[in-house]
């Protein structure tokens, strides 16, 4: 597998063009990681918003309506979904007004996408009404086995390259597991959770490259408390199919 590495503060000094090329070849996987994306205090301000959630937001899945409420949920195996996962979320839907710094981290991913994709502006408050729109989620993945697992995203649930913040470390605040890439050469599992850092994003073609979490700390006694295990911020874009 191909890493790319960049530095968020000369990102103008990029041939977006060729970036583009690499992250897109079906044959070479390759990632991009932007380090120092988010400063520490962000960072703390980020898992601080997730901390507070469970008091704060909608507790309950919420569809994507014009005015769905911002929401928590834990997420346990369920036998009838298509990929397996055992999560707790805090979804934000872009258009309804979430916290300051949520909508900053997310305009700044969009942006990151826009440029690495090539691609138009992304209008973040676009509503469901409109067909297409934006939301971002907290994602924690508990100690004693919480996982994601192997799938690649849909076309109309990313719309190209994918960016994620990561919001912990590896060997700090949990010991094993963490994200994983499947290698379209070698088919290959690719462990490159030791490849980015709290502050860093990810770039990768989640449409082609399958991906996953492998289950964190699968020793330990099962928690959801959030102070430990593994926390991410994903964007995305949906687009309805009719």
């Amino acid at each position: 597998m191909n890493i790319l590495k960049y530095n968020y503060q000369s990102l103008e000094e990029l041939n977006y063009s060729d970036i583009k090329k690499a992250l897109n070849n079906k044959s070479l996987s390759s990632i991009a990681i932007v380090s120092n994306f988010a400063t520490k205090s962000e960072v703390l301000k980020l898992k601080e918003l997730f901390y507070s959630s469970p008091s704060k937001l909608y507790n309950g899945w919420q569809k994507a309506e014009d005015n769905s409420k911002h929401f928590y949920r834990q997420i346990q195996i369920n036998p009838q979904s298509i990929v397996k996962q055992i999560t707790a979320r805090a979804q934000f839907f872009l258009w309804n007004k979430p916290p300051k710094l949520i909508t900053e981290i997310a305009q700044r991913l969009f942006h990151l996408k826009e440029l690495f994709d090539q691609r138009e502006k992304i209008d973040i408050l676009s509503k469901p009404s409109n067909g297409i729109y934006s939301m971002a989620s907290l994602q924690h993945y508990p100690i004693g086995g919480g996982m994601l697992g192997e799938h690649s995203d849909p076309d109309n649930a990313i719309g190209g390259l994918h960016c994620l913040l990561c919001l912990s470390d590896r060997k700090k605040d949990y010991v094993k597991g963490g994200l994983f890439l499947r290698d379209n050469g070698t088919n290959k599992l690719i462990d490159v959770e030791d490849y980015w850092h709290s502050g860093d994003v990810i770039v990768f073609n989640s449409t082609q490259l399958r991906h996953g979490v492998n289950p964190i700390d699968p020793e330990k006694k099962f928690s959801w408390e959030q102070s430990k295990g593994r926390l991410i911020f994903s964007p995305v874009i949906v687009k309805e199919t009719i």
